[in-house]
C-alpha cells in the first residue's frame, strides 16, 4: 500500500506523478506536431506524384486528339505529329515510371500501390493501341475509351492521393486540382471528338449527344474547382478563360452546335487542333499553378509544424527540466526538515536529552512545527528543571519529616511510659486516700486513742504530704512533656504545609508537562506518561499529607485536652497537699486541741472524700490521656511510615527526573 511507504517514497509518488504526466503530454504534443510535419511531407510527396501524373495525363490527352484526328483524315494527315507525340508521351511515361520506381507507398497503405499497377498495366497496352491506331484496324470510340481507361487510372491515383491528406486546407486545394484535372480530361475528350468531328465535317453517330455531355460535365467539374480553389487561383483560372485560345474554343463550340444538324462547319481539323491544344495548355498552366500553389502550401505546413515541434519541444523540455528541478530542491527541503524532526525527537525519546533542537531549514509549516518542537523543549526543559529542583526539596522535606517522624515516635512511646507511670501513682494515691478517710472515721470514732495514735497519724499525714507533692511534681512534668508535644505538633503541622505546598507545585509542573505534551501530540506521548507519573506520585504525597495533618491534628488535640486534665489534676494534687499539711498542723496541735478532734475528724473525713472524688477524676483523665498517648504513638508511627514513602516517592521522583538531561 502507497500508504504504508516512507515520506520521501511518497513525495517521489507525489512529484513524479505530475512529472509524468506533463512529460507525457508534451510527448502527445510534440508527436502531433511531429504527425503533422509528417503529413505536411506526404502531402509534398503526394503533390509530386500527382504533378507527375498530371504530366502524363496531359501528354497522354494530347496524343488522344492527335489520334482522334489522324483517325478522322483516315491517316492523311497528323501522321508526323502523331509520332512526335508518340515520342514525347514515352518519355514523359519513363519519367512517371522512374519517379514512381523511387516512390515510397508505404505510408499511404495499398489504395495508391493498386492504383499505381492499374496504370503501369495500361501503359503496357499503349503500344498495341497505336500499332492498330497506325493501321487505321481501330475506330475512334474504341481508341477513346482505351486512352479514357488510361487517363481515368491517372485520375484516380490523383483522387486517392488526395483522400491521403489530412489537412483541410490542403485536402481542399488538391481537390480543387482534381476536379480541374478532370475538368480538363474531359476538355481533351472534347477535342478528340470534334477533331473527329471536323476531319468529317459532321457529326457521326452519337458524337453531338457526346459532345453535350462532355459539355455539362467539364461545366461541373471547373464549378467546383472554383468552389474550391484559393483565391488567387481561382484568379488565374479565370483569367485564362478571357486568353484568346480558350474564347476560340467557346466560339467554335457554339459553331458545331449551332450547325449540329446540318455539317459544313468550316473549320479544319488543323485549326481546331491547334486551338483546342493551346486551350488545354492554359487549362495546364493554371493546374500547374494550383499544384505549385499547393506544393508551397504544405512545404509552408511542414515548416510550420516543424518549427511548432521544435518550439513545443523546446518549451516543454525546459518546462519538465524547470519542475524537476524545482521539485527536487522543494523535496530535498522537506526530507531535510523532516530528517531533522525525527532525528530530534527519536533522541529526545531515547536518551531524554532536553538540550537538543531541531535545526529549522525551512520556513513553511514543517518549518513552524520545528520551531514550536523547540520552543516546547526550551519549555519542557525549564519545566524539568523546576520538577528536578523541587523533586530535590522534596525528599530533602521527606528525610526531615522521616528523622521528625522517628523523634516524635520516641517522644510518645516515653509519654506513654510516663502517663502509665502516673496512673498508677494517681492510683496510688487514691488507695492512700481512702484509706486516710478511714483512718479519719475511725479517729473520730476512737478520738480516745488519739493521743496514742497522734504519732502514727503524724507519721501518714507527713507521707500524705509526700505522696501528694511527688503527684504534683509529676503531673508538672507530664504538663512540660504535653507542651512539648503540642510545639512538635505544630513544628510538624508547619512541615506538613511545606510539603503540602511542593506536593502542589509538583502536581501543577506535571500536569502543565502534561498539556505540552499533549500539544506536541504523537512525539510528547513518553512526556505525557513521565508527567502522568510525576502528578501520581505528587498526588499519592498530597494525600499522605493530608492523613498525617489529620494525625497531628488528633494528637494537637490530645495534648490540648491531657493538658486541661493535668491543670485540674495539678490544682486537686496542690489543694490535697495543703489539706495534708493541716492535717498536719491538726496533729501538732492534737495534744492541745483533743477536745476539737471530733470535729476536726469530721472536717478530715469530709475532705478526704472530696479527695477521693478528686483522685478518681485524676485517675480518670490520666487513663483518657494514656489512650491519647497509645493514639499519638500509633500517630507517630504512622507518620514515620508515611514520611518513608513520601522519601521514596521523592528519590523515584528525582530518577525520573533524572532520565532527562536539561543541559542547564
Amino acid at each position: 500500500m502507497i500508504f504504508n511507504l516512507n515520506i520521501r517514497k511518497k513525495l517521489m509518488i507525489s512529484v513524479f506523478i505530475p512529472i509524468i504526466g506533463l512529460s507525457v503530454m508534451a510527448i502527445k504534443e510534440i508527436a502531433t506536431k511531429k504527425r503533422e510535419y509528417d503529413e505536411a511531407v506526404s502531402v509534398q510527396h503526394i503533390v509530386e506524384l500527382s504533378v507527375k501524373a498530371s504530366e502524363l495525363l496531359h501528354e497522354i490527352q494530347q496524343e488522344r486528339g492527335m489520334t482522334a484526328a489522324f483517325l478522322g483524315t483516315q491517316g492523311h494527315e497528323f501522321d508526323a505529329l502523331l509520332q512526335a507525340q508518340h515520342q514525347q508521351t514515352d518519355s514523359v511515361s519513363l519519367e512517371f515510371q522512374q519517379f514512381v520506381g523511387r516512390f515510397d507507398f508505404t505510408p499511404f497503405g495499398t489504395g495508391l500501390q493498386v492504383q499505381e499497377r492499374k496504370i503501369d498495366d495500361e501503359l503496357g497496352r499503349v503500344a498495341r493501341l497505336r500499332a492498330r491506331v497506325t493501321d487505321l484496324s481501330i475506330n475512334v470510340d474504341e481508341a477513346l475509351d482505351k486512352y479514357g481507361r488510361l487517363n481515368t487510372q491517372l485520375l484516380n491515383m490523383i483522387s486517392s492521393a488526395a483522400a491521403q491528406s489530412a489537412n483541410d486546407g490542403l485536402n481542399k486545394q488538391i481537390l480543387a486540382y482534381y476536379n480541374l484535372l478532370q475538368g480538363k480530361e474531359l476538355a481533351g475528350v472534347e477535342l478528340a471528338v470534334l477533331s473527329h468531328t471536323f476531319a468529317r465535317d459532321r457529326f457521326d453517330g452519337g458524337m453531338l449527344n457526346r459532345e453535350i455531355t462532355l459539355l455539362s460535365q467539364q461545366n461541373t467539374y471547373f464549378k467546383y474547382f472554383y468552389l474550391l480553389a484559393s483565391e488567387d487561383i481561382a484568379a488565374l483560372a479565370k483569367n485564362m478563360e478571357n486568353q484568346s485560345a480558350m474564347r476560340k474554343v467557346k466560339l467554335m463550340r457554339q459553331l458545331v452546335l449551332q450547325k449540329s444538324t446540318q455539317g459544313d462547319f468550316g473549320v479544319s481539323v488543323r485549326h481546331w487542333f491547334k486551338v483546342a491544344t493551346q486551350g488545354i495548355g492554359e487549362l495546364k498552366e493554371v493546374g500547374d499553378g494550383v499544384a505549385s500553389a499547393i506544393r508551397t502550401q504544405a512545404q509552408e505546413a511542414a515548416s510550420t509544424a516543424l518549427v511548432q515541434a521544435i518550439r513545443q519541444g523546446i518549451f516543454h523540455f525546459i518546462l519538465v527540466t524547470l519542475v524537476v528541478s524545482v521539485s527536487f530542491m522543494i523535496v530535498q527541503k522537506l526530507l531535510l526538515q523532516i530528517a531533522s524532526l525525527t532525528t530530534t525527537i527519536k533522541q529526545v525519546a531515547e536518551a531524554g536529552d532536553l538540550s537538543l533542537l531541531v535545526q529549522v531549514v525551512t520556513d513553511d509549516e514543517l518549518g513552524q512545527t520545528g520551531r514550536v518542537f523547540n520552543l516546547m523543549i526550551r519549555k519542557f526543559a525549564e519545566t524539568m528543571a523546576q520538577v528536578k529542583l523541587s523533586s530535590e526539596q522534596l525528599a530533602a522535606v521527606a528525610e526531615e519529616a522521616s528523622v521528625v517522624s522517628v523523634k516524635e515516635n520516641r517522644v510518645q512511646t516515653s509519654q506513654q511510659t510516663k502517663t502509665e507511670l502516673l496512673v498508677s501513682a494517681v492510683d496510688q494515691v487514691s488507695t492512700s486516700v481512702l484509706e486516710v478517710a478511714h483512718s479519719v472515721n475511725v479517729a473520730a470514732e476512737t478520738a480516745q486513742k488519739a493521743t496514742e495514735a497522734s504519732s502514727e497519724g503524724k507519721a501518714v499525714v507527713a507521707k500524705t504530704v509526700q505522696a501528694i507533692d511527688i503527684m504534683s511534681s509529676m503531673m508538672n512534668e507530664i504538663q512540660d512533656d504535653v507542651s512539648d508535644l503540642a510545639e512538635q505538633c505544630n513544628q510538624v503541622g508547619d512541615i506538613l504545609d511545606v510539603i503540602r505546598e511542593v506536593t502542589k507545585q509538583t502536581n501543577l509542573l506535571a500536569l502543565n508537562a502534561a498539556i505540552e505534551a499533549a500539544h506536541a501530540g504523537e512525539q510528547g506521548r513518553g512526556v505525557a506518561v513521565v508527567a502522568d507519573q510525576v502528578r501520581l506520585l505528587a498526588q499519592r504525597t498530597h494525600d499522605s499529607t493530608e492523613e498525617i495533618q489529620q494525625m497531628v491534628q488528633n494528637l494537637q488535640q490530645g495534648a490540648l485536652k491531657t493538658q486541661a486534665s493535668m491543670a485540674k489534676g495539678y490544682v486537686q494534687s496542690d489543694f490535697a497537699a495543703n489539706q495534708a499539711r493541716q492535717a498536719g498542723d491538726a496533729l501538732e496541735d492534737i495534744f492541745t486541741a483533743v477536745i476539737h478532734i471530733t470535729d476536726m475528724s469530721h472536717q478530715i473525713a469530709s475532705v478526704t472524700k472530696e479527695q477521693s472524688v478528686a483522685a478518681g477524676l485524676v485517675s480518670q483523665n490520666l487513663t483518657i490521656i494514656s489512650d491519647t498517648g497509645r493514639e499519638n504513638v500509633r500517630g507517630a508511627n504512622q507518620l514515620m511510615t508515611s514520611s518513608e514513602e513520601l522519601a521514596q516517592l521523592a528519590a523515584s521522583l528525582k530518577k525520573l527526573v533524572e532520565h532527562f538531561h536539561i543541559g542547564v
